[in-house]
């Protein structure tokens, strides 16, 4: 893997770490609107051009099976 591909690759899940940290924090205090945004950020990253750009993976489907994910969880918090 050449360095450009390893960078795409960490600032991606990187990504997919903080999409799950958000989540966790917002079971916890749902109303906080700095952690609504902050999601709301991150999920237009995974459904952006520079996604598209940095990968070939489905952003939409990366994105769905996250937040299925967390629907998952909710009920072990």
């Amino acid at each position: 893997m050449n360095p450009y591909e390893e960078l795409a690759q960490a600032i991606i899940l990187q990504a997919v770490k903080d999409y799950r940290q958000n989540n966790k924090r917002m079971a916890n205090k749902p109303e906080e609107q700095k952690l609504r945004n902050q999601r709301a950020e991150l999920e237009k990253f995974f459904l952006s051009s520079w996604f598209a750009i940095l990968t070939d993976l489905n952003g939409k489907h990366l994105l769905h099976r996250l937040q299925a994910e967390m629907k998952g969880m909710e009920g072990m918090a």
